[in-house]
């Protein structure tokens, strides 16, 4: 069932929990988190390449600065060499493939986080599957329509009875009934 190839949008249509499936669920769970586990470590190391090629090209950037300014006999400050490098489109575009590939492994951090936190609900949902809360025909659920009959049979007599008697009297005034004494109801 497992495809070769795991991705994001894959983990996140299974995260929803099918009571109903439990079995399935449980079957596959240790299967996805490993491969989400190995993706995460992916991402971590491809986000860390990333980010040590920023901080070579940004050195690099700000040697190639001050060789300038020495060939060309002027002296820059470390204000102006910081300011040189933050300009530099080689930096910049360092910066925005290690930001990608960081959000990238915070995805998937993420998504990992949320599957933990789908198998702590798989685990509580087994308890309790375990313990007959979701059975139709527990003990108690055989019994329970009889007694919700009798329940229902004494409320409709008790109400029934005093229905109609509150119907058969003249209404005095918007939603007031007359003060003519009632029957008492035993």
């Amino acid at each position: 069932m497992m495809v070769e190839k795991i991705t994001a949008q894959f983990v996140r249509d299974l995260l929803p929990t099918r009571k109903h499936r439990l079995d399935d669920e449980l079957e596959v769970h240790a299967d996805v988190l490993e491969r989400i586990s190995a993706e995460v470590a992916r991402r971590n190391t491809d986000s860390l390449a990333a980010k040590d090629e920023f901080s070579r090209v940004e050195a690099r950037v700000y040697v190639d600065l001050h060789k300038e300014a020495a060939r060309n006999g002027v002296k820059i400050t470390v204000d102006q060499a910081n300011s040189g490098v933050k300009l530099s489109r080689e930096r910049n575009a360092a910066m925005k493939d290690w930001q990608a590939a960081r959000e990238l492994h915070e995805e998937w951090q993420g998504l990992y986080e949320a599957w933990r936190t789908k198998g702590f609900n798989i685990a509580r949902l087994t308890e309790l599957h375990g313990a007959q809360y979701f059975a139709i025909n527990s003990g108690t659920a055989a019994r329970e329509p009889e007694r919700q009959e009798r329940t229902r049979g004494s409320i409709r007599a008790a109400v029934g009875d005093y229905s109609k008697e509150v119907r058969n009297e003249p209404l005095t005034s918007v939603g007031e009934i007359s003060p003519r004494p009632r029957k008492r109801i035993v």
